[in-house]
This record gives C-alpha cells, sequence and structure tokens, in this order.
C-alpha cells in the first residue's frame, strides 16, 4: 500500500520515504490516462499524478467543451435561418422576423458546457481508482532518476520511483513573438471557452484545427471572425479539396480567411 505523509513540513526531502511503483506517469492527460489504467488492470502498481485538470486537456478545455458550446451555437444559428423552412413565430412590434433575433444567453450557454465537463471529470475520478491505480492529484518535480516529489493540492508530500515512468505533461499555448501582441488583450482558445461576453470581433491567428474551430464556434454566434494563416491555405496537414470545402463553410459563417498571410503588428483599435 502506498503511503501519504500529511506533514511535509516535519520531514525533510532527504528523509521522506521513497514508494516503489511499476509505472509512474506524470500527467492525466489521454496518452497517461489510458496507459495508466491498462497496467493497474494488468495487476501492475501504478501511480498517476495530476495537478488540475482530471481527464486530461481534451475534456476540461479542449474537445468536450468546444464540442458542448459549438452544438449550442450550431442550434442558434439553426434558429435564426429556420425561416427558410417555413418555421415562423408572430412578428415583433417593430416588424422584424423573430427568429432572426434569436440570442444566446452566454451564462446558460457555459453553463451547459461546464455541467458536461464536471460529468466526464466526475466519471473519470470514479474510473481512475476503479482500474487499480493509485490517481494523485498534485504537483510532481524530479528529484531524482525515476523519482518524484509530489506536492500534494491537499498540502501533502509524497515521493514515489517508478521501474517505468511516462511524461504526460501536456503543452501550454504558444504566443507569438507579433509586435505590440503582448500590449494589446489577446486571447487563447482556453479564454474564449469563459468569456463573460462576445467580443464585438475576433482575429484569429492561425489556420490549424484549433484556430479553425475557434472562428467557427464564434462564426455560428453572429461574430466577425477573419483568420489569418500564413500557409497556402487553412489547415495546412488536409489535402486541397478539404480545406477549400472548410473554407466555403466559414466564409458562409460570415468569416474572412487570409491565406498566405502574417501578422507583422499588433495594435489596440
Amino acid at each position: 500500500m502506498s503511503q501519504s505523509i500529511v506533514n511535509s513540513d516535519a520531514i525533510s526531502q532527504a528523509d521522506a520515504p521513497i514508494e516503489e511503483v511499476d509505472l509512474l506517469v506524470v500527467g492525466g492527460g489521454k496518452a497517461g490516462k489510458s496507459l495508466a489504467m491498462l497496467r493497474a488492470k494488468a495487476g501492475d502498481k501504478v501511480v498517476m499524478v495530476e495537478r488540475d485538470k482530471v481527464g486530461g486537456t481534451c475534456i476540461n478545455v479542449a474537445c468536450i467543451p468546444t464540442k458542448t458550446l459549438i452544438s449550442a451555437a450550431r442550434v442558434l444559428h439553426e434558429v435564426q435561418g429556420s425561416g427558410a423552412y417555413g418555421v415562423t413565430l408572430p412578428e415583433q412590434d417593430d416588424g422584424t422576423d423573430a427568429l432572426t433575433q434569436a440570442r444566446i444567453n452566454l451564462a446558460s450557454f457555459r453553463a451547459r458546457k461546464e455541467a458536461v465537463v464536471g460529468g466526464m471529470v466526475a466519471a473519470h475520478e470514479k474510473m481512475f481508482p476503479a482500474s487499480g491505480m493509485d490517481f494523485v492529484k498534485g504537483t510532481a518535480r524530479f528529484v531524482g532518476e525515476r523519482t518524484v516529489e509530489i506536492a500534494l493540492n491537499d498540502g501533502g508530500l509524497r515521493r514515489v520511483r517508478g521501474a517505468k515512468v511516462l511524461i504526460n505533461t501536456g503543452t501550454t499555448p504558444s504566443v507569438p513573438p507579433i509586435e505590440g501582441l503582448a500590449d494589446v488583450r489577446y486571447w487563447t482558445s482556453e479564454d474564449l471557452l469563459t468569456l463573460p461576453e462576445l467580443p464585438t470581433g475576433l482575429v484569429v491567428l492561425g489556420g490549424g484545427v484549433i484556430g479553425v474551430e475557434m472562428a467557427s464556434l464564434m462564426g455560428l454566434l453572429g461574430v466577425p471572425v477573419t483568420i489569418i494563416h500564413a500557409g497556402q491555405h487553412i489547415l495546412d496537414r488536409e489535402d486541397d479539396d478539404v480545406a477549400a470545402e472548410v473554407t466555403a463553410g466559414l466564409e458562409a459563417l460570415g468569416v474572412t480567411v487570409l491565406a498566405g498571410a502574417r501578422a507583422s503588428k499588433v495594435a489596440a483599435a
């Protein structure tokens, strides 16, 4: 059985006992959690450490929340355009079509996303121990060969050495070195998931999968969007015809796509 030291101040790093395990996984994202559960179910002694995002990036700030928001934004977009299918509502007092005036309630919009994410996180918090692994919430740092010291989120301390170690810490958003960018308010894809209000306009730097997804989301919500992409077409890894179809879909949402272009300077409007 693994041990947890609850008073890190009373025991020096050198004196803290080292727990020996078959597999130590640092970071609980997709690759790490899958391997950890697989090996734990096979009988290995496994410790997996995660600092904050239980289940990894996909569940918390990528695949799951973005698809949840986009599905809701698509409903709004369909409602606004449903007059073309014969759907009607009583005219507004000013004579405008009520359907085209439909708007998103951002608080409810975010709450639905957070509920979906929360459900996935809760499911993982049950799956991890059920697999037989020791799931540890804390921050790990290497203090020796295949050995980490874990500052537990609850204030304790543990030291673990793995016969095998998987580093699965993920990445952080990269901010390009564009003149003036550091002096203006900019958002990463994670920031867009929690905006308290919709922007009046958005410039997306880069037409990769994440940039295109964020542009699609904002376009569906009626935000004017411009994508600036250095490659010949957005989605560089896709065939030309695929990129062309996606570009057409974005443009149908009012998104402007500038391929073969680079932002050289940013200034506040």
